[in-house]
């Protein structure tokens, strides 16, 4: 029988999820995606019915500390 704390998937990220101050570290848009920062340059997605996580874009200089919003196929980024 399988315990509530079993690991049911696990990814390996290029840098860690990057937590805010705010403790916000993510947002969830409309389709399931959850949207987080990982390091301090690159938006990923986590897509949990597939079970699988893509990078949605790299930037070339470090995010602010704020979780980006997907809505539709548009990505929201705190300049």
């Amino acid at each position: 029988m399988r315990s509530p704390l079993d690991t049911l998937f696990s990814w390996s990220m290029p840098e860690p999820v990057r937590f805010p101050d705010s403790g916000i570290a993510f947002s969830a848009s409309k389709d399931g995606r959850i949207v987080f920062v990982s390091g301090s340059r690159t938006v990923m997605a986590l897509h949990p019915p597939s079970g699988g996580v893509e990078i949605l874009w790299r930037r070339d200089r470090d995010l602010p500390p704020l979780p980006p919003l997907l809505t539709a196929r548009t990505l929201w980024l705190v300049p």
